[in-house]
């Protein structure tokens, strides 16, 4: 006792309290000034925690330095302050080879050090890995051998038609590619970008991830057309193969297998006999038809709103099966075009369903193997039925016919999540950003996943990789930024990110700045943003910008004018629940059993529920099933039913796609359960 009364004597003697203050305040002023530069520089996750292992390093380096000049007279410390030793051990004092190591000079020369240390290895990041990787992330030991992207073909003609016609050359052959598993194919998407730009090709084969590299040129006049190709080794520039092909135009179509078959055989590929005769089928005999086809390509990854761009797809499709019948490609992807315009919510009637069922039926009669039409009908079981098994099956056998269709692999990734098979999903959707990685909503949706499968280290690190490749991306910023939120309760670095970028017309930024606004509890600016882009909030049902603008004036305080907004919700979405697409779709009940909750009509709110639960349970699908449950929870809560609620808060946070401890903590819709205590302890058990 007398031992640990003399070291809290000599720590109060030597000012170490003060000393430890200061050293804290000035880490944590450091700490978030490497923050801002990680965030800002999209450096790695791990550097600000890279930091605080050098702070830690540091701490008691600087508490003995303030032993040494802060002890006896003339600097000796006085190690009797240490329990256990011997009276006479006082009259020691410290030599002077330590005094001289352990000065505040040095201390701060060794501080300063550390910061610059960090620095080094941050530039070193930014300059290095970027340059090497093109901001993709790590860098591959080295390309496979069997891997190709097509660049755009140039159109030599002089008008506008014929751009059309050469991007839809290019296509083909990229399709009539992507059918040989012995290869790795880059997707469209991702080589687009390239489209009439001076290029190096290392740069563009390294950015790609491939070893070889197509250019080629198209010229269309009357009847005749004009097709040059080269297959070049990026590795070594060597030109492995180059042709001219000068025919008449309804020999398109020969022209572009032949290039493909050319293509594949100077990269030594193997062929099944399926794929040889899939690579030599024609899809129509008719060059209209395929002109509208490929216009209807061009005019679904061409720039604009999602819906406006399917719908004149819709329309140019079905000019060119009106033209040639038997064109299954265009039926097929006139089924999947439907099937998006269901989705977006702009026709949800039984008779669009029946449209989207009748194309596939069409393509599969006229093809019955063809992969295009499995891609659009697990589309059609996973959007209209929630029928993620038949679904899946469908897109298995599409993917066994396109391997390397970044589309399929997409689609698959979603319904493998929607399964509750989260690693699966996840691979899914990696493996499609290296056949696509330039396609920002496949990166977008392996961050999504990844944060609801609570796999957070990888949702940061695909976060990385994308904000590096493109750290102007507003979509990629949402996503982060909706990271910040959910895993770390972060709100100033979500705004932060946000404020950085651009505003754009997209759901997951809308959503991601109207959350980082009601968390920071600044109400103006959620309502601000449900105002601009409340069609955002409305894809999921109509009436949920008023929802959740009434939810949002609950949380300010404004009561009557949050009544008027769930009242004018209410009558909304008790209208789209009678409609018949509801019988099959969540999201009107779930929001409307809120909207009951907080306008006081318990009994209707808990009915909407179990309406919701009913068609939807978590057994049938692991991301919306457990979504809908959560607000649901929320809902019981608001009615009364507490101890139900919070059994069912307890178990979310432990499920995928569930609850978050940040989200029950800064979300003001939960104000009015923070006086129970039983909640309060449930947020206190989460790490």
């Amino acid at each position: 006792m007398r031992d640990l009364k003399r070291l809290v004597g000599e720590i109060h003697r030597r000012s170490l309290w003060q000393v430890l203050g200061i050293y804290l305040v000035g880490a944590w002023v450091a700490y978030e000034v490497i923050q801002s530069l990680t965030e800002g520089l999209a450096l790695p996750g791990w550097l600000p925690g890279f930091a605080v292992v050098l702070f830690i390093i540091g701490l008691p380096i600087v508490l003995a330095t303030a032993f040494v000049q802060h002890g006896l007279p003339g600097g000796a410390a006085d190690p009797t302050l240490l329990p256990g030793r011997d009276e006479v051990a006082g009259e020691r004092q410290v030599g002077p080879g330590l005094r001289r190591l352990l000065t505040w000079r040095n201390a701060i020369t060794g501080g300063v050090a550390a910061f610059a240390l960090w620095g080094v290895i941050a530039a070193g990041w930014v300059v290095l890995g970027r340059s090497l990787t093109g901001g993709a992330g790590p860098v591959e030991a080295a390309a496979p051998d069997k891997s190709v992207a097509v660049l755009p073909f140039e159109s030599l003609s002089a008008d506008e038609e014929n751009l059309y016609f050469a991007r839809g050359v290019h296509e083909d052959i990229l399709t009539y590619l992507s059918r040989v598993r012995d290869l790795r194919v880059i997707s469209r998407s991702s080589v687009m970008g390239y489209a009439g730009q001076p290029i190096n090709l290392v740069d563009v084969a390294r950015e790609l991830g491939v070893a070889h590299i197509v250019e080629g040129s198209v010229r269309r006049e009357g009847n005749r057309v004009r097709v040059s190709a080269q297959l070049i080794d990026a590795r070594t520039d060597e030109h492995l193969w180059a042709d001219n092909f000068d025919r008449d135009l309804a020999d398109v179509f020969a022209i572009q297998t032949a290039i493909a078959q050319e293509i594949v055989a100077a990269l030594e590929a193997n062929l099944t006999p399926d794929e040889e005769r899939r690579l030599a089928k024609q899809p129509t005999d008719d060059i209209d038809a395929y002109d509208l086809y490929v216009r209807a390509r061009e005019t679904i990854s061409g720039s604009g709103l999602a819906l406006s761009k399917d719908e004149a797809a819709e329309e140019l499709l079905e000019q060119a099966v009106a033209i040639d019948p038997e064109f299954a490609r265009a039926w097929a992807l006139l089924a999947k075009v439907r099937g998006d315009v269901y989705w977006f919510a702009a026709d949800r009637s039984p008779e669009r369903l029946a449209a989207i069922k009748a194309a596939t039926d069409r393509a599969f009669a006229l093809e019955p193997d063809l992969p295009e039409a499995r891609l659009a009908l697990g589309t059609y079981y996973y959007r209209g039925f929630y029928d993620y098994e038949r679904a899946l099956e469908q897109l298995e056998l599409a993917h066994d016919a396109l391997p390397n269709s970044a589309d399929v692999l997409y689609f698959m990734g979603l319904t493998l999540r929607r399964l509750g098979r989260w690693d699966e999903s996840v691979a899914a959707f990696e493996e499609a950003t290296l056949l696509d990685p330039g396609n920002v909503g496949t990166r977008a949706e392996l961050i999504n996943t990844a944060r609801d499968a609570r796999d957070y280290e990888m949702a940061w690190e695909a976060s990385d990789r994308a904000y590096g490749r493109d750290p102007d991306n507003s979509v990629f910023a949402a996503h982060r930024a909706m990271l910040y939120l959910y895993h770390k309760g972060a709100v100033d670095s979500a705004r932060a990110t946000l404020a950085r970028v651009a505003p754009v017309d997209e759901q997951f930024y809308a959503r991601a700045r109207w959350l980082a606004a009601l968390w920071g509890r600044d109400y103006d600016g959620a309502l601000e943003v449900l105002e601009q882009y409340g069609h955002q909030f409305d894809w999921l049902t109509p009436g949920a910008a008023d929802w959740l603008a009434g939810e949002t004036l609950v949380a300010a305080g404004a009561e009557a004018r949050a009544r008027d907004r769930l009242s004018r919700a209410r009558a909304t979405l008790e209208a789209e629940t009678q409609k018949p697409y509801a019988d099959n779709y969540v999201w009107p009940h779930v929001v409307l059993g809120r909207v009951y909750g907080w306008l006081g009509e318990g009994e209707k709110a808990l009915e909407s529920c179990r309406r919701a639960a009913s068609i939807l349970p978590e057994s049938k699908d692991k991301v919306h099933g457990v979504g809908a449950s959560s607000w649901c929870a929320l809902t019981r809560a608001l009615v009364g039913e507490r101890d139900a609620a919070l059994a069912e808060i307890e178990r979310l946070l432990q499920t995928p796609a569930g609850f978050t401890r940040a989200e029950l903590a800064l979300e003001p819709t939960w104000d009015f359960f923070r006086d129970d205590p039983r909640f309060q302890a449930l947020i206190r058990s989460v790490e």
